[in-house]
């Protein structure tokens, strides 16, 4: 998944329950009838996806119970659909689902991976070759500027010796 610019989590019908509680024994118990609940997976793979900052669609089949990441929230679209054959050829869902690439998923892909280079999260094969001739650049300002700076600070380059050629015993 971390190769991934999106990710798209069908949502379906795994465990119906007829009748049943929630928090039973407690003050506030509900009881629960007719009640649709989809496999713990996509609350697991939502999260992760949530969590690694890709864009994240949810096609969700209706009558589910919404909990956990299967619910509208700010940064996430949950679709409710009937779930079947052909519905992402509806124009509806299919023109929905175009949106969110052209949005969220493409321009994540584009994201420079810089910073992440930095912290040592990406590595140099992954880097664009823009990025790379920018990383190239600027540990070669960083070395003119050491030693253009460097006679200027003689006491500095002292320093550095010393601490170097500390011994510990």
């Amino acid at each position: 998944m971390g190769e991934c610019a999106g990710v798209i989590i069908v949502a379906y019908e795994r465990k119906y329950l007829e009748t049943g509680m929630e928090k039973r024994g407690a003050d506030s118990a509900q009881k629960l009838e007719n009640r649709i609940y989809t496999t713990p997976w996509n609350h697991i793979e939502s999260a992760i996806a949530y969590s690694l900052g890709l864009p994240l669609y949810i096609f969700c089949q209706k009558g589910l119970c919404e909990e956990g990441l299967i619910e509208n929230k700010i940064d996430w679209y949950v679709q409710y659909v009937d779930i079947g054959p052909g519905i992402v050829s509806k124009p509806e869902l299919s023109d929905s689902l175009r949106a969110w690439i052209n949005t969220r998923v493409i321009p994540a892909s584009k994201k420079s991976n810089m910073l992440d280079t930095l912290k040592g999260h990406v590595k140099f094969a992954e880097m664009t070759p823009i990025e790379l001739w920018s990383f190239i650049g600027m540990l070669i300002a960083v070395w003119l500027l050491g030693a253009e700076t460097g006679p200027l600070f003689p006491w500095l380059t002292d320093w550095m010796h010393g601490v170097h050629n500390i011994q510990i015993h």
